[in-house]
């Protein structure tokens, strides 16, 4: 991140923001790397996490969200996969899992997969 964004982040504290939500999360380290550099900043950090279903799922997001948000390596695990449901639940529960150790909170975005948030969140429990 560089010292610009965290001059902003800054100076939303001062503002007065009390919590900040990420923007989508799909690696861990470098979700640590930017955590190591705001927590200075006291306050929580909620990380969002969105239920990425297909490798086509994310070339569209990287295409209309923002390029490269959806990791290569992210795409390529479902494109492989043969039970994609499987593997979605796999790599939320990863990503769940590793961000309940960094930050404060996981905002969870089911895109479309409202009725299946359920089966995703038993699987933490597994």
């Amino acid at each position: 991140m560089p010292d610009l964004e965290l001059k902003e982040i800054e100076h939303m504290v001062e503002m007065g923001t009390r919590f900040f939500i990420t923007t989508p999360v799909f690696d861990l380290d470098e979700f640590a790397q930017f955590y190591d550099r705001v927590h200075q900043f006291h306050v929580p950090v909620i990380a969002e996490v969105i239920l990425i279903r297909s490798a086509g799922m994310g070339h569209l997001m990287n295409k209309y969200v923002r390029p490269n948000l959806v990791p290569s390596h992210v795409m390529e695990r479902l494109a492989r996969a043969p039970n994609k449901e499987k593997a979605s639940v796999e790599i939320f529960t990863e990503l769940v899992t590793g961000l309940k150790k960094i930050c404060n909170g996981i905002h969870i975005v089911p895109v479309g997969a409202e009725d299946k948030v359920g089966s995703y969140l038993s699987a933490l429990r597994r």
